[in-house]
Formats: C-alpha cells, structure tokens, sequence
C-alpha cells in the first residue's frame, strides 16, 4: 500500500503527516475511504472502517485541478487634450475683428454698400470714356427715342445713349463679381447666378432711370426748389436699391450654399 497513507483506529491518536504534506490544520481536510485491505478482511484490525486523510491541496493537484492566479491588470486612461488651447490661438485677434466674428450679419451689410462704391466709381470712368469716344470723337450727337430712354441733342443725343448703356454694363459686372466674392463669398454657380443678377441689374436701371423724375415732381409740388427735389429723388433712389437688392442677392442669387 502506499506510504502516504496512514490508518485511524478508535483510541488511536494521530499520526505524523508524511513529510512535504500541508499540517492538516492549516488546509481544510477530506475524509477519502481508504483502499481495501486484505487484512481487514481476515478480522485482524475489527470495527470502523478506516479512512484516511489528504490535504485538499494535494487532492487538487492529484484530481488534475488547476490554480488560478488573480493578477489585477494595470489601469490606463486615456484623456483627450483639450480644444481649449487650439480655440484660443484660432480666436480672432484685435477688437475689430473680434467684433467682426461676432457680428457677422451687419459686417456683410457694411460691406455691401462700401464695396458698391467700386462700381460707382467704374460707372463714372465709364460715362468719361464713353463721352470722349461716342460723342467726342465720334459725333454721335443725334437726337435719340426709345421707350423711356429720351436722349435729345442737348443731351449728346444717341452717343449720350451708347454712353450710358456702356457704363453701366461694365459697371454691373464689376458689382457682380465683387458682391459674389468679396461681399457674400457666395459658392453659387456662375451660370445660375448670373442670369438672376442680370434681371435685378436691369430692373433697378428702369427704376432708376424712371423713379426720379416722378419724386423730383412730387417735390417740387410740396414747394420744394428744383436743387433739393433732386437731392431727394437721388437718395431714394439708392435707398431703395439697396433695400430691394441686397436680400435679393443675398437669398436668392447669390446664396451660401
């Protein structure tokens, strides 16, 4: 039989644990009937069947169980960094442009009527050349009728005409390409937009051409002298151009997209 095993009798007191074994104090232990001995059998060693004692650990390691270790895993955190710093130096610098950031809207606006001065000023260069080449150079000084146009000789007559057409076409495309990239920053087509601009531009050009005798007359009629009646009828005229338009171009014609 084995050595590691040992007998328990009534009256008997324990024996020594064999060496390299757990004291059976320290480990749990397990009552293991103990293998049949022929002995036994003959009526040598009478009454209680005899047992023996294994510590649990060597149970486990006989029994093919195995120990598993609990080792904590290191913890590690990920923290983004904060936006903080990039914001702050992408933050516009100087009060003028800070309120700029903040007030875009009204910058836009500010901008609109400023940058429309650049097509004033092409309309006047325009109507300078126009004159020296059509009625200057050329004589184009006959008497010309047309719908609303009334150019009569006093007033350079058809060169007066091809003047005024010439200008303000040159001066409606400069304002449209300033208005698209400079005012608006409009990432509409150039097909799509300009044909809407091209309806507007001839509708304030009626308008404009019309409208100022009509407030000039009414004017003169509330006893206002020829001088101021026509300074009125000039500031309406642009007031209401730049009320009808700049929703228009901005909504409608040159939208961001």
């Amino acid at each position: 039989m084995s050595d590691e095993r040992w007998l328990r009798t009534p009256g008997d007191s324990e024996r020594a644990a064999p060496i390299g074994s757990v004291p059976a104090d320290a480990v749990p232990e397990r009552a293991v009937p103990a293998e049949s001995n022929p002995a036994d059998d003959a009526g040598i060693i009478p009454a209680t069947a005899p047992t023996r004692t294994v510590p649990t650990s060597s149970v486990s390691l006989v029994e093919g169980a195995s120990t598993t270790m609990s080792q904590s895993e290191p913890t590690i955190t990920l923290t983004e960094p904060s936006a903080e710093p990039a914001a702050a130096a992408s933050a516009p610098r100087g009060p003028i442009r800070r309120w700029i950031a903040a007030h875009p809207t009204i910058w836009e606006f500010i901008l609109f009527n400023v940058l429309s001065n650049i097509s004033t000023i092409v309309r006047f260069v325009g109507a300078w050349i126009g004159t020296a080449v059509f009625v200057g150079a050329l004589g184009l000084t006959a008497p010309f009728h047309f719908l609303i146009f009334n150019y009569p000789e006093s007033g350079n007559g058809l060169g007066g005409f091809l003047t005024f057409l010439t200008a303000e076409a040159v001066a409606q495309v400069v304002n449209f390409f300033v208005q698209m990239k400079w005012v608006f920053k409009s990432d509409a087509g150039f097909a799509d937009a300009a044909w809407k601009y091209a309806i507007l531009a001839v509708v304030i050009v009626v308008v404009n051409l019309v409208l100022p005798g009509y407030v000039t007359a009414l004017c003169q009629g509330w006893g206002m002298n020829a001088g101021l009646a026509g300074t009125i009828a000039s500031l309406v005229n642009t007031v209401l151009a730049v009320v009808v338009s700049y929703p228009i171009l901005k909504f409608w014609i040159m939208p961001k997209q």
